[in-house]
């Protein structure tokens, strides 16, 4: 994460790029391609999940009176 997103971007590209030639020369018929689609979309799925946002989504709203203790 320390890197810029056009850095983590084309270094995800090559690892896939690698990834995906490496399947196809492996693969025997069209069930290893529905096994590789599976792997394909949980890497997507982990992506996304482990995507750090840095602001919030919504407005985040509260109040502060004189009585709170915070």
């Amino acid at each position: 994460m320390s890197q810029p997103l056009w850095v983590q971007l084309l270094a995800a590209t090559a690892f896939m790029s690698v990834i995906v030639v490496a399947a196809i020369l492996i693969s025997d018929g069209w069930a290893d391609y529905v096994v590789f689609a599976g792997f394909f979309l949980t890497f997507i799925g982990f992506a996304i999940a482990a995507h750090k946002r840095d602001y919030p989504t919504t407005k985040r709203g509260f109040t502060r009176d004189s009585d709170s203790r915070w």
